[in-house]
């Protein structure tokens, strides 16, 4: 308890001396710090408003990405599944796992060599 006591003697005794600092300044210093202070408040306050709206685009921006994706993944698949069936109509060899057939002028390649 004499401990506690002790730190709260000190933490009153450094409020006293910056109440005393404060005191001591002349009438337009302290108007000076809060113009300070309220000009360093709003340029972060306009930083964050910034980069709200920088976020807010960027998530637009993923999200348009994230469409078109889907909508290449799609015709993908199916230009996939149409070679595929070209290639069992004309009766060429394709690679199921790889997902296309070979050009052609490699299987004439592979076909003559």
């Amino acid at each position: 308890m004499d401990k506690f006591a002790q730190w709260w003697a000190d933490v009153l005794q450094w409020m006293e001396r910056a109440l005393d600092g404060v005191r001591s300044l002349e009438a337009n210093e302290p108007i000076l710090f809060a113009g300070v202070g309220a000009a360093v408040a709003l340029f972060l306050l306009l930083a964050w408003l910034l980069a709200l709206r920088r976020n807010i685009l960027l998530r637009r921006r993923l999200k348009a990405t994230e469409v078109e994706l889907e909508t290449v993944r799609a015709s993908y698949s199916e230009e996939v599944r149409w070679r595929l069936a070209a290639d069992k109509v004309f009766g060429r060899e394709s690679n199921p796992s790889a997902g296309t057939a070979a050009p052609a002028g490699q299987e004439q390649r592979q076909q003559a060599g």
